[in-house]
């Protein structure tokens, strides 16, 4: 599981929109919400990432943490909007197509501001529509940015792991991409934007999971500095495609943050659209 940066391809390919019973599929945000209240915008940040195996919900936090994971155990097929029988809780998906859909689900949450407890509550959702986080963190998972020469930090990086001083770093590193796969550091993963950064972790035990922040004030200067806020953090070049990030652990001790680039174009997730 640790390994979905190279071996998971999400396609969701954008379906004609015509009738409104169409199976949704693609990336579409939530943008109301009927529950215990009447309809509202949109109070979470949320977004259904829907394919034909399987549903993900990204959550995004308004201080840019985020989660990943498959919250509904099921593809968003077309239901209907009625319930088969009084007592059938299903959830149902209905006015579908690739512009949106709404999402009914029962509710039996206690003491929530929005969902009833013995209740319904319906989502609206529609495709093409971003936060500025939820953009940010598509751009990161789905590699919708252009590498730049100029900048070749932009990009992909793997967490290979530390080293607490750089001496025979060649030999280092192949250590650290050997024992890459049992570490604890497999499935660490750093996007560098243009303009920010985006760190998450893929789980490997269990339930699909990715969690993960967003970093705005994460910038490269150049090649071999990057601005994280108000600090200036050296990078160094071990090999083209190896770096190491300087942390100061206090006053009298640096170590190195050991990244490498993930060559192939494959994202965590790939889609047309």
């Amino acid at each position: 599981m640790k390994k979905l940066f190279f071996t998971l391809f999400i396609m969701l390919i954008a379906a004609g929109a015509a009738a409104q019973t169409e199976n949704p599929r693609g990336i579409y945000k939530m943008v109301s919400l009927e529950g215990k209240t009447p309809l509202v915008n949109a109070p979470f940040d949320q977004y259904k990432i829907a394919t034909e195996d399987l549903t993900l919900t990204l959550f995004v936090q308004p201080n840019g943490i985020f989660t990943l994971e498959d919250t509904d155990k099921q593809p968003l097929n077309y239901t209907g909007s009625e319930p088969k029988t009084a007592d059938d809780h299903s959830m149902l998906v209905y006015d579908s197509n690739a512009k949106g859909f709404k999402l009914k689900w029962w509710s039996t949450t206690r003491g929530h501001v929005y969902f009833p407890e013995g209740g319904w509550v319906t989502e609206y959702y529609e495709s093409g529509k971003f936060s500025d986080n939820g953009r940010m963190i598509f751009d990161a998972m789905l590699q919708k940015f252009q590498n730049d020469s100029a900048q070749p930090l932009v990009g992909t990086w793997r967490q290979l792991g530390w080293m607490d001083e750089l001496r025979d770093t060649k030999k280092a590193v192949a250590a650290l991409e050997k024992n890459y796969a049992t570490s604890p550091y497999d499935g660490n993963v750093m996007t560098i934007l243009p303009a920010g950064a985006v760190f998450y972790t893929i789980h490997g035990e269990g339930a699909f999971r990715v969690q993960g922040r967003l970093q705005k004030d994460y910038s490269v200067l150049n090649r071999n500095t990057i601005k994280a806020g108000n600090d200036l953090i050296k990078v160094i070049w071990l090999n083209k495609n190896t770096i190491a990030i300087e942390v100061k652990a206090n006053e009298w001790r640096t170590d190195y943050n050991i990244y490498q680039r993930i060559e192939s174009t494959a994202a965590l997730m790939s889609f047309s659209n």
